[in-house]
């Protein structure tokens, strides 16, 4: 049912873990207690967007397969024993969300289970103390870095008639949250610290315990406030006028790149996240998560349901078919056609879509508002410019400079909903992580972020 939120169906590329490794690495924590699970990051999609001028990246590829294919059989063990280790090494971390009925019960358990994943000061005082430190903040807590065994199935493809498994070690960092937490973040937008990241593409588990009220109040408010939000925050930066098909009376349709609504949803729950200050995230990482390879398809697939009730509400029309939205790449050249390497500008011309929408009509506006989640509907500074205001339908100086305030009353409204809490994990990252793996954490986002490019 979640397929739109994992794997999409037309076989979108980028996938870097599939289901079936999450499972197995799923299959090393408590199972039973956990309602619901899901998988996110540039360990489960590939997150890569290069200038495809220098295609070194590529190339390195390239001369690593080569390099694989002619010398593999005159290689020893021990030479490919260090390659796959390397290999191993360059892998990016896992990241997976548990949803549980009852975090301290699920913390007792798994400290058995994987007590080594914990830091020192949590081992000592146990599951009370670990609930505790995770009721702070988001309500969420992390063990990063955590080492977990994975097993991938082979001789299938070399027609062998037994099947074996090949054992490898992954590192994995994994949230704990509590599921009435969950919901309510869902429906309320209570941090966006988890919805946040559930407005993304993510690898959702086929769980035998699935709660079915998170997967209803992901798609009918997460993502129903994600697209109305995005939309008017859009709206302040990337609208111009519709061609008008020669009508110089009727121009009030507006064109909004499909692309950059995208990355407006992704770009939400970064919004006053002291990371991003902090250098500690990177810069292109909203571009990553929509321009990456298949990321777009998977996008569309997560906001379907919902650019399709805007449409049945008469707030916008699709301005190509749907066969034409989910179109695939097919001039990318070469540094794309392996699917690991694309560029922004190559990504968002082969995704050439657009939705019309008047974002600067009073009544398009207050409709979208009503879609927003009570927080920001009460924000007096929002609904002041949104429903109360006298502008009206026609592009007016005054009226995109209202445009453009409602916007950033919109994004200071997210930064108080983002920011608190996004400051209170961080800080608790010492405790439930311990000093090591805190340092070697931040160290490996800063190099990603501030940095970038010197190290």
């Amino acid at each position: 049912d979640n397929v739109g939120e994992g794997e999409s169906e037309n076989g979108a590329g980028g996938e870097l873990t599939p289901l079936s490794d999450l499972q197995d690495i799923l299959n090393e924590f408590p199972i039973n207690d956990i309602s619901h699970a899901f998988g996110y990051g540039s360990g489960v999609f590939e997150q890569k967007v290069v200038n495809s001028d220098s295609g070194d990246d590529s190339k390195s590829r390239k001369f690593k397969s080569e390099e694989k294919e002619n010398g593999s059989d005159g290689a020893d063990d021990q030479n490919q024993q260090q390659q796959d280790q390397q290999q191993q090494q360059q892998q990016p971390m896992i990241d997976l969300i548990l949803s549980t009925s009852n975090a301290k019960q699920w913390h007792d358990e798994n400290l058995k289970m994987n007590p080594s994943h914990y830091a020192l000061l949590p081992r000592m005082f146990g599951a009370s103390f670990i609930s505790q430190v995770q009721d702070v903040g988001a309500g969420v807590y992390f063990n990063p870095m955590a080492v977990v065994k994975t097993t991938t199935s082979t001789g299938a493809d070399t027609g062998s008639s037994t099947s074996s498994g090949t054992e490898s070690l992954r590192l994995v960092k994994y949230g704990i949250i509590e599921d009435e937490i969950l919901k309510s973040d869902l429906q309320n937008w209570d941090c966006m610290y988890i919805a946040g990241r559930m407005h993304k593409p993510i690898a959702t588990f086929n769980q035998p315990y699935q709660d079915d009220e998170i997967l209803y109040l992901q798609e009918e408010y997460n993502l129903k406030y994600a697209i109305a939000t995005a939309l008017l925050l859009t709206s302040g930066n990337d609208l111009k006028d519709g061609d008008g098909d020669g009508d110089d009376n009727n121009t009030t349709t507006r064109i909004v790149d499909v692309g950059r609504v995208f990355e407006a949803i992704a770009g939400l729950s970064y919004i006053g996240d002291p990371r991003l200050a902090a250098g500690a995230e990177d810069p292109l990482k909203v571009k990553k998560l929509v321009h990456s390879q298949g990321q777009w398809d998977r996008f569309y697939s997560v906001y379907e349901t919902q650019f399709q009730k805007l449409e049945r509400k008469g707030l916008l029309t699709l301005s190509s078919s749907q066969s034409q939205l989910r179109m695939r790449p097919t001039n990318m050249g070469s540094h794309s056609a392996g699917g690991s390497v694309i560029s922004a500008s190559e990504s968002e011309s082969a995704y050439s879509c657009a939705l019309e929408i008047d974002l600067y009509d009073r009544s398009t506006r207050r409709e979208l508002y009503q879609q927003l989640p009570q927080r920001l509907q009460q924000d007096s500074s929002i609904s002041s410019l949104l429903v109360t205001s006298t502008s009206t339908s026609t592009s007016t100086p005054l009226e995109m400079a209202e445009v453009h305030a409602s916007c950033q009353a919109i994004t200071a409204s997210l930064s108080k909903i983002v920011g608190p809490p996004a400051k209170a994990q961080s800080a608790k990252g010492l405790i439930s992580a311990g000093l090591y793996k805190s340092m070697a954490y931040v160290g490996a986002k800063l190099t990603k972020g501030a940095l970038r490019g010197i190290i």
